[in-house]
């Protein structure tokens, strides 16, 4: 996990992140971002699909080892395993029709990477009409030995409303 004062060394890249939100299109910060842009989507496409495919393995495999995920008003769950428990008792209670992921910015500063984003998803809950759930997010992505980009530090907020 990052320090407080880590963490407060992130502030300026997030306000940037923010501000870019004002431009329309994703707006990509830092050298190399556009192929960290690609690779962080194929992340998000891979999660989808296996969030459809109710693959809990393929579900976490987006994230860190030690990742932190944070949803506005619920406590903070940490590492792969409690998130993996998370997405499974998820996927006993619906199942997902379809997902879209948007970026809005991307800041990359070497082996870390801001995305500040948002995720649609058709769920139908069990025995409920159909909704539609927004998830908007700021993820902190870090490069892995593996090369491949992975979520530490995941912090969003949800919308539901039913599905038409």
């Amino acid at each position: 996990m990052l320090s407080r004062a880590s963490l407060l060394r992130l502030v300026p890249s997030l306000l940037m992140l923010f501000a870019a939100c004002a431009t329309p299109g994703p707006k990509l910060i830092g050298s190399g971002a556009e192929d960290v842009a690609g690779s962080i989507d194929a992340a998000w496409r891979a999660h989808s699909a296996a969030a459809i495919a109710r693959d809990a393995e393929g579900i976490v495999d987006i994230y860190a080892d030690d990742a932190v995920y944070v949803v506005d008003g619920q406590r903070p769950i940490v590492g792969k395993k409690a998130l993996a428990a998370m997405e499974s008792r998820g996927m006993q209670q619906g199942e997902i029709r379809a997902v879209r992921h948007r970026c809005e910015a991307l800041r990359v500063d070497g082996d870390l990477a801001w995305e500040l984003g948002s995720i649609d998803a058709t769920v139908q809950p069990k025995e409920q009409a159909p909704q539609t759930v927004t998830f908007h997010f700021v993820a902190m992505w870090r490069l892995g030995k593996d090369r491949r980009w992975r979520i530490g530090h995941l912090v969003g907020q949800v919308e539901a409303t039913l599905a038409r």
